[in-house]
C-alpha cells in the first residue's frame, strides 16, 4: 500500500526493516522479503535497516535521560504491571539524571537481561495504562543477524519506529 501511495503521489518509497529485536531477526528473512516484494512488482528508492541506526537511538535516549524525561527502572515486570494498573510511580522514577546516566551506562556494559529497562515518563493517570511510563529500551544479549553481539541494549519497537519516522521525515 505504501509503495502504491508513493507511486501515485510522486513520493519515494523506503523499504525499512524494523529489526531491533534480535530474537525475531533471521538473516534469511531480509532476502526472502526483498524477493517477495520484487515478485509483487514493488521497488524501493532506499533500503534501510533500523538496526544500523543504534547510535541515533542511543543519542535520543541519553538526551531524554539528561532532561529527566526518561529513567532507568530496575523493577520486575510484575511490579510494573501493578504500577501501571494503579497509576502509581515506581521508586526509580525519582532518580536524578546523573543516576540514570550511570545506570544506562551499566545497562550498555554489564547488566543482565531483565535487570533494567529505560522507561519514558508519561502521565501516570493516562486512560490507556500501556502509556503509563512505557519501556523504550531493554537489555537483550541474543546475537543479531546483522550485528552479532555488538549491541546488548535495544530500543523497543514504538521508540525505534518514532525515531526513524522523524529522522527520515516520514
Amino acid at each position: 500500500v505504501n509503495f502504491l501511495l508513493a507511486k501515485k503521489y510522486g513520493g519515494e518509497f523506503c523499504l525499512r526493516f524494523e529489526d531491533t529485536n534480535p530474537d525475531l531477526v533471521k538473516e534469511e528473512y531480509y532476502g526472502i522479503m526483498q524477493e517477495d516484494f520484487k515478485w509483487l512488482g514493488v521497488s524501493w528508492d532506499e533500503l534501510v535497516f533500523a538496526s544500523d541506526h543504534m547510535d541515533l537511538y542511543y543519542r535520543h535516549c541519553e538526551d531524554l535521560l539528561k532532561r529527566n524525561e526518561a529513567y532507568v527502572c530496575g523493577c520486575k515486570s510484575e511490579e510494573i504491571k501493578v504500577q501501571r494498573e494503579t497509576g502509581e510511580p515506581c521508586l526509580c522514577r525519582t532518580n536524578d539524571s546523573e543516576k540514570n546516566l550511570v545506570l544506562w551506562r551499566k545497562m550498555l556494559k554489564d547488566m543482565v537481561p531483565g535487570a533494567a529497562t529505560v522507561r519514558l515518563k508519561i502521565d501516570l493517570k493516562h486512560k490507556n495504562s500501556t502509556m503509563r511510563d512505557p519501556s523504550i529500551f531493554r537489555i537483550n544479549t541474543s546475537s543479531h543477524a546483522r550485528h552479532g553481539t555488538k549491541f546488548r541494549v535495544w530500543p523497543n519497537y514504538d521508540f525505534q519506529n518514532s525515531i526513524m519516522d522523524g529522522y527520515f521525515k516520514i
